[in-house]
């Protein structure tokens, strides 16, 4: 930090024991104003567990995101305001869109055998 004056920083170190941890730090910089001193003061968190979990969930929803397209059902959703934020390919390409341009619309017409077997979740 005095060489740097990077406040905060993220990095791998590893413990005696020789197990590798990720740790985050923030720093600031002080002077004391009678001495001219430079001191620093900070924190470091040890956010190795957050990481996991965080790598975790994006193995996931990767894995959700392939099921849901490749599944030859037809999958949706609408937030409250009935915008789609989800349609699966199957659903996209039967109206003529790929996946990604359904995002934000507000309707586009299911196919008639759709209206029977639309389920619903709150």
């Amino acid at each position: 930090m005095l060489k740097t004056e990077k406040p905060n920083l993220n990095e791998e170190s590893q413990t005696i024991d020789g197990q590798k941890h990720v740790i985050t730090t923030k720093k600031s910089l002080h002077e004391d104003p009678s001495t001219h001193m430079r001191h620093v003061v900070g924190t470091i968190r040890d956010i190795t567990e957050h990481k996991k979990t965080e790598a975790i969930k994006q193995e996931t929803e990767e894995f959700l995101r392939k099921v849901i397209n490749t599944t030859p059902a037809h999958i949706f959703v609408k937030d409250r305001e009935g915008r789609f934020v989800l349609a699966n390919r199957m659903s996209a390409e039967a109206h003529g869109m790929n996946p990604e341009e359904t995002l934000g619309e507000k309707e586009f017409e299911l196919p008639d055998f759709m209206e029977e077997k639309r389920t619903e979740i709150e």
